[in-house]
């Protein structure tokens, strides 16, 4: 006598493939959307900063601190700060801000009430542009932080635009 096939056996394989695929597909979407936001926050981060850096441009009222003594930006000080700026993108999210730690940053509290503050950092990854960069915390007018890395720049070229 012919064994009988269990048609439910060849029913539960094909659910667990389908619930596998969901499962990857729900898991990418995830992943896309999370990536997805953080350049959405980091491009509205940008805008909203050079906006800022161009509306205070040259005005002396602007309250600048660096290692926390406060300092004026003359109107070529802000032309450099607006291009170094300029072509920062997204470094990796940070959790601390170093310069918290040491003391030394740089600090401008705009007139829009959103604060930048740069100090510098040592960049781990293997493939960077170079070992040392800045830390990037920038607290917007409603209070909510956005604080990266990136190795495009060097905090020297910060500070010197507060000396």
């Amino acid at each position: 006598m012919a064994k009988l096939r269990n048609p439910l056996e060849k029913d539960k394989l094909l659910i667990l493939i389908v619930l596998l695929a969901f499962g990857f597909i729900i898991y990418m979407a995830a992943l896309f959307g999370r990536a997805a936001f953080y350049v959405n926050r980091f491009n509205t981060y940008h805008s909203e900063v050079l906006a800022s850096v161009s509306a205070d441009s040259g005005k002396h009222t602007v309250k600048a601190y660096l290692n926390g003594t406060e300092t004026t930006l003359d109107e070529h000080d802000w032309d450099r700060l607006f291009y170094l700026l300029k072509p920062i993108r997204n470094g990796k999210v940070q959790k601390i801000f170093p310069g918290d730690k040491t003391g030394e940053s740089v600090k401008v509290c705009f007139s829009d009430d959103t604060i930048l503050e740069i100090c510098e950092t040592v960049i781990p990854e293997t493939q960077r542009k170079r070992d040392d960069g800045v830390c990037i915390r920038y607290t917007d007018k409603n209070g909510k932080v956005l604080l990266f890395d990136t190795d495009e720049s060097g905090y020297e070229a910060f500070e010197a635009l507060f000396k």
